[in-house]
């Protein structure tokens, strides 16, 4: 009786060990087949995810070195790029997409006044950016006057990527009146402008000193125009619109 106990307990200590062995292998597998599993199978948003970072790697690639998408600095940005549409002097529709390229310095100076100015419970909104020489052309044509428009043969600052045209609004994104409209080509556009209200020149205070603030510069015959650097400085760019697709403002 003795040996058989013996024999018994040799015969446990044989297979338990073999048995938890097994049992760990099996749960080792099932854990493996699981991730394996949730690996195979997209999250909810995860095409959608996957479609945002393609097209954010096409358009951050098909910009020049240097050169940024401001959306993508700050997706919270307003924009309101005139010259997607027809609302603007030349009634004409002249760019295919709704994008404000800019030199990354100037595009982070511009994230920066829009923090600034939400202390005063203003915001920027977005006019005009990057704009290509033959779309400067046609604005030329459309207004020979050397006051607005920049001959196009000496190269607008847009057309270098340094210059913006702003306005303002509210934070809710009302619209502020500026005493002109933007591209008013009349004596009411002038920064110093005396045919405006006093609301109006504040605003336009407010506009330029923080614009001012963050490293911009303002010129005398329209409010809403703002440039970073010299012109000498940056050659001019022939940028195509890096629009996505499936934007067609």
């Amino acid at each position: 009786m003795s040996c058989l106990n013996k024999f018994i307990k040799l015969v446990f200590l044989i297979i338990l060990p073999l048995f938890a062995i097994s049992c760990k292998q099996r749960h080792s597998v099932n854990r493996d087949l699981i991730a394996i599993k949730s690996d195979s199978v997209p999250a909810p948003n995860a095409k959608k995810a996957l479609s945002d970072s393609v097209n954010t790697k096409h358009l951050i690639n098909s910009l020049p070195s240097g050169f940024v998408d401001l959306a993508m600095l700050d997706t919270t940005i307003q924009l309101d790029i005139r010259y997607v549409g027809t609302h603007n002097f030349t009634n004409k529709k002249l760019y295919p997409c709704s994008r404000c390229i800019l030199k990354e310095e100037v595009a982070r100076k511009l994230v920066k006044v829009d923090s600034l100015l939400k202390f005063k419970n203003l915001r920027l909104l977005v006019l005009d950016c990057y704009r290509p020489p033959d779309v400067q052309e046609q604005l030329w044509n459309s207004k020979p006057d050397p006051h607005y428009v920049m001959r196009p043969w000496k190269g607008s600052p847009h057309s270098r990527g340094i210059a913006v045209d702003v306005t303002l609004t509210d934070l809710t994104g009302n619209v502020q009146d500026m005493g002109s409209e933007y591209d008013e080509f009349s004596a009411r556009s002038f920064y110093l402008s005396n045919e405006i209200s006093s609301g109006a020149k504040n605003l336009r205070w407010i506009l330029r000193s923080s614009m001012k603030q963050a490293g911009f510069i303002g010129i005398r015959t329209e409010w809403w125009h703002f440039q970073m650097g010299r012109k000498k400085d940056h050659p001019i760019q022939s940028i195509q619109f890096p629009c996505d697709g499936d934007e067609k403002d």
